[in-house]
């Protein structure tokens, strides 16, 4: 029981720490007052609330607890806090949003933006962003571009991590490259 207490004050205390930082005001019309330095933080959002069955290994599923788990991003830091019901606190890196890849060749620079989590790539063309278009379905994973400049020409290709599918940019779009025959087929 101690221990229990021990463990619900200082998760208190921590997410007291992580929801109220120096220099941010805590009303609605002020949420990004500014600190000594003259930048400003921006606040922790709550982004959803779960209840999650959690069962010991020797009980069966229906006789699971429930638990409640509340998950907040800090854009600050680029972290999303969760804290459970019971206590628990986990903080991860929050996954990218974009990421942007480049390769010089003979006539210039060629700059590509992408989503990592959903595929989406943007190439930018006379100073704005314009969408490549896509020959498959793109389901969300973990994706990344590779870019190889030849002299002239660059080669841009995407890989999903996850499942290994491939995409190579042509004129046209991306382009899916032909998956091997498994042992089995």
């Amino acid at each position: 029981m101690e221990k229990r207490i021990c463990l619900t004050l200082v998760s208190a205390i921590t997410i007291a720490a992580i929801m109220v930082k120096p220099g941010i005001s805590q009303n609605a019309e002020d949420s990004s007052a500014p600190v000594a330095d003259n930048t400003a933080l921006s606040v922790v959002s709550s982004i959803r609330g779960s209840v999650l069955p959690v069962r010991s290994a020797e009980s069966e599923t229906a006789k699971a607890t429930l638990h409640s788990v509340e998950t907040f991003r800090d854009e600050d830091f680029g972290t999303l806090t969760m804290v459970s019901s019971s206590g628990g606190i986990a903080t991860v890196p929050y996954p990218k949003s974009y990421d942007i890849r480049l390769a010089q060749f003979e006539g210039g620079v060629q700059v590509v933006r992408f989503m990592p989590r959903i595929g989406t790539v943007w190439i930018l063309d006379e100073g704005a962003w314009m969408e490549i278009g896509e020959s498959t379905e793109l389901y969300p994973g973990d994706y990344d571009i590779e870019m190889v400049a030849d002299g002239d020409s660059i080669d841009v290709v995407r890989l999903e991590r996850i499942t290994g599918s491939t995409w190579m940019l042509g004129a046209d779009g991306w382009h899916a490259i032909t998956e091997p025959a498994t042992a089995s087929e």
